[in-house]
């Protein structure tokens, strides 16, 4: 009995341990989906308060899910290591093998992310006694270093595991949604790092002075419109305690000694100096702004402290965001569905006393009133969902060119930079796309103009890639309008928008590309203010930001549509070969001011090749071509894997 007894228990060991091993099993595999299904519920709930604004109790719903995001993301790193080596090399497997083999880096950067939320915001409280946001904001800056600091050391964790993710593995929505966030990294990233520097820039060391450009955009210009008028924002202590707008002619010192301009506006509108109103020629901002300064200063002997630039899209989404204000001069409540127009007929001249000095001297008084009532409403504001959709407008902004910023700080001009927000030149590191228009007509015809950009690469031999571009506008003015070019005013805004286009256009590319054809409209003598005319002629030159600029002349008379067409040799580097295959990455960098423009993507790939799946792209009309079509809104990039 006793040795028959000795298998019995032997078999009754192992099914204790089995059942053992499983119930292990099965709490590890509970604890985990309890840990994922928490990370998603968390992450549904902070994209809930993104959505609907943030007020002091959102504001703490999103400071909880934030660390509960951590903590989930925690926990699955802790129980999901064992598996990690294995789901490394699972990105073979059709569908889920691609999140598998990024699951590790993923959560690293997802934990690394929502710490750094958490931190930021843990502690900061929106008062609901009416304190302006500003002194809020400040006086948690100044007392939360340490959180500060700690924010800054979750992003670099995050920043090393998103250098080790390849987001292409990750497919259909999901991967989109992902990737859509992941763009949004450099500037979180750089925001955080600009974070300390606030207090200095709001003058808590010292009064700041900083110089308003207002650009319009239906006079076009390379950083967003001509210089309408220019301000004075003096800040002290967080406060405003000075704010000032003048029309941008009214600084001229014409014996101070101002430099030669730019050739172009020497050559096709006379000019004879370089003023303030024409300084923002770069389409580089950093180095428009810069140029701004010193002439301003030149012209002022006002020393500033940094420039910011904004146009009339910032205007009009900012009314939107803040609600309906009570402007000086205005018979109307300005809002953001008729501001446009009231500063239309704000600066017309009264139709029967015509264009006169006195006209002249006052026609741009609204801007100052307009600005006043708008930098009157933000700095009472307590309102969190207001202030959100407040931040929410600049933001958007700054990222679609509308509202630019730059800082003698250098620090923070550091941080704006890596932010991806400073208005650079920034061509990338594969191929590069950047059309830059400039109006030298001495008229507002941007504001009827369309723009369609049609890229065409030809990549069929990957070591010698070749570039064609068409660049399309076509005019919504009146036709039959007289191409005269010369300075006139008319008694409605509306006459200097129906009038030919004059565009002195630029295409930056990649450096080392080579222009081998051109076709571009000439234009006739009588429609130039030189009485010399165009012929076609198209320069290259070096441009800013490391990159080429071919240029030339455009004129479109009122209600037509033309076309320049150029082709040149791209440098061999912006087709690469890597593990992956033929890489060919694009970056198309929209000019600021624009509102947005037609943009049509084709790629030839090389014979018996394929494209991996791409979100926007599809077969073109031709064999072995690829097709991406859209709105260019902002600066975007674009990225094919040819095996």
């Amino acid at each position: 009995m006793k040795e028959s007894q000795f298998p019995f228990k032997n078999h009754s060991l192992r099914c204790w341990l089995l059942l053992g091993v499983a119930g292990g099993i099965l709490i590890w595999l509970g604890i985990l989906t309890w840990h994922g299904v928490g990370l998603m519920i968390s992450l549904r709930k902070i994209q809930s308060v993104v959505d609907n604004g943030v007020d002091a109790g959102t504001l703490q719903v999103a400071v909880r899910e934030l660390e509960q995001t951590s903590r989930h993301a925690d926990h699955l790193l802790w129980g999901m290591a064992p598996l990690f080596p294995v789901f490394r090399l699972s990105g073979w497997v059709p569908g889920a093998g691609g999140y598998l083999s990024q699951a590790e880096l993923l959560l690293l950067y997802g934990k690394g992310l929502a710490e750094a939320g958490a931190w930021l915001l843990d502690g900061f409280e929106l008062s609901s006694h009416g304190e302006a946001f500003q002194r809020q904001w400040l006086n948690y800056l100044e007392t939360h270093q340490e959180d500060l600091q700690k924010a800054r050391q979750a992003i670099e964790v995050a920043s090393r595991a998103r250098a080790g993710l390849d987001f292409n593995l990750l497919s259909g929505n999901v991967g989109e949604k992902l990737r859509s966030l992941d763009r949004q990294f450099s500037f979180v990233a750089g925001g955080v790092e600009l974070l300390p520097y606030l207090p200095t820039l709001a003058g808590e060391e010292r009064e700041q002075t900083y110089l308003l450009v207002v650009q319009n955009s239906d006079e076009l210009r390379a950083t967003g419109g001509f210089i309408s008028a220019f301000g004075l924002i003096r800040l002290r202590n967080g406060e405003i305690v000075d704010f000032v707008v003048k029309d941008s002619y009214s600084v001229d010192r014409l014996e101070v000694g101002y430099p030669p301009p730019p050739e172009p506006l020497a050559t096709y509108m006379l000019a004879g100096l370089w003023v303030p109103r024409d300084a923002n020629w770069s389409p580089d901002f950093p180095t428009a702004a810069e140029e701004i300064a010193r002439l301003y200063t030149l012209s002022t002997g006002i020393e500033v402290d940094g420039v910011l630039a904004i146009d009339q899209q910032v205007i009009v989404q900012l009314v939107a965001a803040i609600g309906p204000l009570t402007v000086e001069g205005a018979s109307e409540v300005v809002h953001a569905n008729n501001v446009v127009s009231w500063m239309q007929r704000a600066w017309e001249p009264d139709p029967e006393e015509g264009v006169t000095g006195q006209w002249w001297s006052q026609r741009k008084d609204f801007m100052g009133h307009l600005g006043a009532a708008i930098l009157r409403r933000l700095t009472r504001l307590s309102d969190g969902k207001t202030l959100f959709k407040a931040g929410t407008v600049f933001l958007r902004a700054v990222r679609q060119g509308h509202f630019l910023m730059y800082f003698k700080n250098s620090g923070a001009q550091v941080a704006l930079a890596k932010a991806g927000l400073d208005g650079a030149v920034r061509p990338g590191e594969g191929d590069f796309l950047m059309p830059v228009d400039s109006n030298i007509g001495f008229n507002k015809a941007d504001a009827l103009i369309e723009r369609t950009i049609t890229y065409r690469v030809d990549a069929r031999v990957p070591q010698s890639p070749q570039a064609t571009l068409i660049l399309e506008y076509t005019s919504r003015a009146q036709p039959g309008v007289a191409c005269v070019h010369k300075e006139m005013y008319g008694l409605t805004y509306a006459d200097l928008q129906n009038r030919c286009y004059w565009n002195y256009w630029r295409v930056l590319v990649p450096e080392g590309s080579e222009l081998i054809f051109a076709r571009v409209p000439s234009v006739p003598p009588e429609w130039m203010l030189n009485q010399k005319g165009y012929h076609g002629m198209v320069q290259s030159s070096s441009a800013e930001g490391g990159t080429i600029a071919f240029a030339g002349l455009l004129v479109l008379p009122s209600g037509e549509r033309q076309t320049a067409i150029l082709s040149w040799r791209l440098p061999s580097q912006v087709v690469r070969r890597t593990k992956e295959g033929w890489v060919y990455e694009l970056r198309v960098q929209k000019q600021p001011g624009v509102v947005r423009s037609g943009l049509r993507l084709i790629v030839q790939i090389p014979e018996g090749k394929k494209v991996s799946p791409v979100d926007g792209w599809r077969p073109g009309g031709q064999p072995g071509e690829w097709l991406w079509e859209g709105w260019l809104e902002e600066t975007k990039d674009f990225r094919l894997v040819i095996r």
